[in-house]
């Protein structure tokens, strides 16, 4: 088919062809090198041609540039990819969304952009030739390593005629045991086996149980403070051999703690062993230690995936759980005993809660930038005057903080007492700091509390910590300047992180790349906690069905598809596409390019759980008078009234958070850690399939099934997958950053390729007779006579060599005790009003016609709470309006939308009516619990005095009008709002300026608020009626305010609650 007539979007662009001539000057690896790239771009043509061709084929419209119907995109893009493979898919691939990307650019449509696909970046020597070379020599210290284990005399010695010298003797064992590590049990890192053997434990050299025997191995960090590097898991022989070690009392050789001189002691203790056992040198021995690790690296990367042989040679770096994580995630307790009121109790992080002030401040009253420079200025020397030292500096700085106490913004003290760190204490590079280098280094953070305002940087978490300190350092006006502001925040982050519990984050990195922190804070909830933390969202907080339903949804959409909270925190509804195969788009708020993707929740998410999600998506349609079919791009999260305005942050996470610490007993874990849970379990799925045992520990820890895809083969795709899944430009991000099961899941592909062994190596190995080994084996169902040992020797040290962490043995799945004082001090927030809960469920049960179990099921509402709703709302039109709900004016240009039997006002639509309503319902709420008398008079005048053809109310006497005021006045009515338009209703007559007179002195408004009609000067004899109208607290554009309609709706839903006997309490049936 011809290709003419398309937009010119979809043009294939030919590259530029260098024609200079080669004057012999050019090296044959460039002339082949400029080859491969011609020939590369012609075969790239080539695709986009195919593309164009097909396009033109099944999407005519969207080839020329022009939409004027629907169109199915998946299926375009599923036809137009059909029969590319490798990188020609990827080629065409991104040419497509290149194309529809630029067409939403020059708005000639609107339609959402598929993630693009990224190509995995290899090292360009992941193996030098020599290394390769090597193999056939590696291979033969593997096998002679095995052979001499075999060997009874070089087992015990025997033979060597090394007995006269022990050091001798000592060298040659821990040459063998180090080879063993290195050789079987994949510890080819260097650094990491000179740290295992730095800071061995000779009472404790492994932990060990009955299902895991491993070594936490610490390194010191530039705050000299001890950091897990490494969980190492033994192999079987290696395992064997510590016990043994630590049974003939063993000691390590003594050796140079120096990196080098180490290296080389560990190296001779090697070289010492092969040459005792007799090993013929064919090829000359390599001269380090890190030599033969890289040799042994490459004999083990042929059995294992490529990250985890990277990760094992420690060629990609990867951050272990914690103890305490591994603790409560292997044996299902929590690892320490925390009263739950401890963790409910609104502790603000502080540096020292005597010194930070953390009461709001507003901003707009004090100039916070102007009272930081004023400190600036002070910290000016004057060369006029005395020497300005240190000592000098730190009174002048803390003098400010106490006269300026209550006055100045959190950011602003951090940065006080950052800067009396530097002056007491130094930087972490430099002990003695001047006063003009302290001075200098403050004012570069000059902007940060205008950035902060009444924030508290204290409560951020690590992504709007890397939001804020992105955002400084992308208003420095030079390179140069962004770099030295970047050491600047990472000396200010440093210091915080050492005093509060803010997380450690590499600054660094922000200037210039992406906000990558380098410090991971590695934790996991597994699957059991995940359904604890599911079910307590509603024993927490059962009054309020729609917070915690709201709240579930998030833990879902963070545990199952890994979103940030940013990204599902404003997920909007027309982001959740499809019917038949459900998707989500995440799209807006991103954190980078990258971070546009689309995720299948078919298969991330189990069906009851999808399930709530689009409930919950009809629910937010409806409560928006629209059908479960149309199209909105109102929030998933909104609150209530308002379709654009967010649910408070502080509503959702903040309970949130404190569950799911109560569930872990862990007062670090934060609703991040469930995105790196997310990409740890997905990970493992993706590699069970192909490690046995590896599906088995984690049946319990995470849904094994939950992917239906074939996982019969591990490839690189499945790396790209989990990558396009988290939103990450490239899989390194994924697998390193996120995944922390590196270590587990290194043992137990090394587990499948176990040597062969016969039962009488394994005896003398461990000291076992032959028969309880044949027992063992035949008893525990073991499939060699090493694991059967293994388990055999593990049973008898677990008394011995036992996880330091013992916890207070409540499982997890243990509910928790919710103490009422606790949750009425953690509640101390607004509560939810159900104005929008009550209307919905009112239009699809009386106007819908919603059955109403169904209804319950929907809303998380008792049958009999809508029963009451409904009769109550029955009830008003027995009152003196005819018609409670007014059509409202944006709707009376919709022809036919109205009915004439509708028993429900209309929702508010405009930005000054929502305001005016979601304002009033608190009011409303307040004043029930202070002056219900005056409320239930107020809301009963209201009905029975409506006008049903607007929004006037009419009072009857001056004396019901001042009743009525002082009623506005306390919801929070102005007096400027109202207006009164006086009528008489009697024929003789006294003076009009009387009768406006009167008025304005009982109600305590001024005459200008009041009006009269045509005839008012000819009729009186009494006082007569006004008609009071409250005017919208937000005017319009031209600065006029209309009548607002946010009250009347108000004062209509609010009497229905009234009516129904309470607000609201219902207990959700909805079964979890």
């Amino acid at each position: 088919m011809t290709t003419e007539g398309l937009w010119s979007g979809w043009e294939v662009r030919q590259g530029k062809t260098d024609n200079k001539k080669d004057n012999g000057k050019t090296s044959s690896a460039d002339r082949k090198k400029k080859e491969r790239q011609e020939t590369n771009l012609r075969a790239k043509h080539s695709v986009h041609a195919k593309v164009r061709q097909r396009l033109a084929q099944y999407a005519p419209g969207l080839a020329k540039g022009k939409i004027d119907e629907p169109l199915a995109l998946d299926t375009v893009l599923e036809k137009v990819l059909e029969g590319f493979e490798g990188r020609e898919l990827r080629w065409a691939h991104n040419f497509v969304i290149l194309g529809i990307d630029k067409g939403n650019k020059e708005q000639i449509w609107d339609l959402p952009v598929p993630p693009a696909m990224h190509l995995l970046r290899h090292e360009k020597v992941f193996f030098p030739p020599t290394d390769v070379e090597w193999l056939p020599h590696t291979r033969a210290i593997h096998a002679h390593l095995l052979a001499s284990l075999e060997r009874e005399d070089v087992s015990d010695l025997k033979g060597l005629n090394l007995q006269a010298n022990e050091t001798a003797r000592n060298e040659v064992r821990a040459g063998e045991l180090v080879l063993c590590f290195i050789a079987l049990g994949g510890l080819t890192d260097s650094r990491i086996l000179r740290q295992l053997i730095k800071n061995w434990n000779y009472d404790q050299p492994l932990i060990t149980e009955q299902e895991f025997a491993w070594v936490d191995i610490f390194d010191i960090n530039a705050e000299k403070e001890p950091v897990l590097c490494r969980r190492w898991f033994p192999d079987p022989v290696s395992e064997l051999l510590i016990y043994r070690w630590h049974e003939s009392g063993h000691q390590w050789p003594s050796f140079d703690t120096r990196s080098q001189k180490m290296s080389a002691g560990i190296f001779r203790w090697v070289d010492a062993y092969l040459r005792a056992t007799g090993f013929k040198i064919v090829q000359a021995q390599p001269k380090t230690l890190v030599k033969l690790c890289d040799r042994f690296s490459l004999h083990s990367n042929l059995i294992l995936p490529g990250y985890l042989g990277a990760y094992a040679s420690g060629r990609m770096k990867s951050t272990p759980l914690s103890a305490e994580t591994w603790h409560r995630v292997r044996t299902g307790v929590r690892a320490s005993s925390i009263a739950t009121s401890d963790l409910l109790e609104l502790q603000e992080t502080g540096l020292d809660p005597s010194l930070i002030h953390l009461q709001a401040v507003n901003v707009r009253a004090v100039d916070q930038q102007r009272s930081l420079q004023v400190l600036l200025n002070a910290l000016k020397p004057d060369r006029n005057k005395e020497y300005f030292g240190s000592a000098k500096a730190q009174r002048v700085v803390e003098d400010f903080l106490q006269n300026q106490a209550g006055k100045l913004s959190i950011g602003v003290q951090l940065v006080a007492h950052w800067m009396l760190s530097l002056l007491q204490n130094g930087s972490r590079y430099k002990k003695n700091l001047q006063v003009k280098t302290v001075r200098q280094y403050t004012s570069n953070l000059a902007r940060l509390p205008d950035l902060l305002g009444n924030n508290n940087l204290l409560g951020y978490d690590i992504d709007e910590l890397l939001d804020l300190y992105q955002t400084l350092l992308q208003n420095a006006p030079t390179a140069k300047s962004r770099t030295y502001l970047s050491g600047r925040l990472d000396e200010f982050h440093s210091f915080l992180s050492q005093r509060t519990n803010l997380p450690r984050i590499n600054i660094k990195e922000l200037y210039d790349g992406p906000a990558v922190g380098s410090d991971v804070d590695a934790n996991f909830i597994t699957e059991q906690e995940f359904q604890q933390i599911y079910n307590e969202l509603e024993r927490q907080d059962p009054e309020h069905p729609r917070l915690y339903k709201m709240r579930r949804m998030l833990l879902i959409l963070g545990y199952r598809l890994g979103l940030r909270r940013s990204e599902a925190w404003k997920v909007k509804i027309s982001h959740v596409c499809g019917k038949v195969r459900p998707e989500l788009f995440v799209m807006g708020n991103l954190k980078s390019a990258s971070a546009r993707r689309r995720l299948s929740l078919l298969e991330l998410m189990p069906p009851d759980e999808l399930k709530i999600l689009l409930d919950w998506v009809v629910v937010r349609k409806r409560e928006q008078g629209k059908a479960p079919d149309s199209h909105s791009n109102a929030y998933l999260f909104c609150s209530d009234l308002s379709e654009d305005d967010l649910t408070e942050e502080s509503l959702l996470f903040d309970p949130l958070h404190d569950v799911m610490r109560a569930v872990t007993n862990d007062l670090h874990v934060r609703f991040h850690h469930l995105r790196h849970s997310m990409a740890s379990s997905q990970l493992i799925r993706l590699q069970g399939s192909n490690t046995a045992g590896l599906s088995k520990f984690f049946e319990q820890r995470f849904i094994a099934d939950l992917n239906n895809k074939d996982r019969a083969q591990l490839a690189h795709n499945h790396l790209y997958e989990l990558a396009l899944t988290m939103g990450h430009h490239a899989p390194e991000v994924s697998i390193g950053h996120y995944c922390h099961w590196h270590d587990l899941m290194l043992h137990y592909c090394q587990s499948q390729n176990l040597p062969e062994s016969s039962v009488e190596f394994t005896s003398r190995l461990t000291s076992i007779s032959v028969a309880a080994l044949y027992k063992a084996k035949k008893r525990d169902a073991m499939d060699s006579f090493l694991l059967a040992a293994r388990a055999h020797q593990r049973k008898r040290y677990a008394k011995l060599f036992q996880d330091p962490i013992t916890g207070n043995h409540i499982k997890v799945t243990t509910p928790i005790s919710w103490p009422d004082s606790d949750l009425k001090i953690r509640l101390s927030l607004p509560e939810e009003q159900p104005i929008r809960l009550v209307h919905s469920v009112l239009e699809s049960v009386m106007e819908a016609g919603v059955d109403l179990r169904e209804a319950a099921s929907l809303y998380g509402c008792s049958e009999e709470a809508i029963t009451r709703w409904m009769q109550a709302a029955q009830s008003l039109t027995n009152t003196n309006t005819s018609k409670v709900g007014v059509i409202h004016r944006a709707r009376k240009l919709e022809a036919g939308h109205d009915s004439p039997t509708r028993l429900l006002p209309t929702r508010p639509t405009n930005k000054a009516d929502i305001f005016d309503a979601t304002e009033a319902v608190e009011q409303l709420s307040a004043l029930r619990q202070q002056n219900e008398e005056l409320l239930t008079w107020a809301i009963e005048y209201f009905l029975r005095n409506k006008t049903s053809s607007h929004t006037h109310l009419l009072l009857n006497s001056p004396e019901d009008g001042k009743r009525y005021v002082a009623f506005l006045k306390v919801i929070g009515v102005s007096k400027d709002r109202i207006t009164i338009m006086l009528t008489s209703q009697s024929d003789n007559a006294s003076a009009a300026k009387e009768q406006l007179r009167h008025w304005a002195t009982a109600l305590g408004l001024s005459k200008n608020q009041f009006s009269s009609d045509q005839t008012l000067v000819k009729k009186s004899s009494d006082w007569g009626v006004g008609y009071l109208k409250v005017l919208s607290k937000i005017p319009r554009k031209s600065g006029e305010r209309e009548s607002s309609y946010g009250l009347h709706y108000a004062l209509c839903m609010y009497a229905i609650l009234l009516r129904a006997e309470q607000p609201l309490k219902t207990k959700p049936v909805v079964s979890d």
